[in-house]
């Protein structure tokens, strides 16, 4: 069994990032198993919300104003003609930002709350004996 002092440490560590908690307790495979499916989760995540906000490489177009010696705008660009009952720049998410975004979500969710409840495991059942 865990010690107690350390069982807590553990926990917390587990709630901070999945796998923690198990390599502080000593359970080195588990515990980088756990660490890395997190981490491919937030990428998956940044993945998702990066093809969603920023479709086409987030590339900005300039445009270029002529600006006098005193620092006033002698020509302005175009005006932008805005569409009616459009009320936000934010683009629909595409199928494939969705994946990722969910895919993110559900491999995150489930490392945290499998390292959770099996570091709680570990406070209750005593350590395997390893052949």
């Amino acid at each position: 069994m865990v010690e107690e002092g350390k069982a807590r440490g553990a926990m917390v560590r587990s709630l901070i990032w999945p796998g923690w908690g198990h390599l502080y307790a000593g359970r080195r495979k588990k515990g980088w198993a756990l660490f890395f499916l997190a981490l491919l989760g937030l990428i998956l995540l940044g993945g998702g919300i990066q093809l969603w906000l920023f479709p086409k490489g987030a590339v900005v177009k300039e445009e270029e104003v002529a600006i006098s010696d005193e620092g006033i705008i002698i020509e302005e660009p175009g005006e932008v003609e805005k569409e009616e009952g459009v009320t936000s720049t934010i683009p629909l998410p595409s199928p494939l930002s969705i994946s990722f975004l969910g895919g993110g979500l559900i491999l995150l969710l489930a490392t945290a709350i499998y390292g959770i409840k099996d570091t709680r495991r570990m406070v209750n059942k005593p350590e395997e004996k390893r052949k």
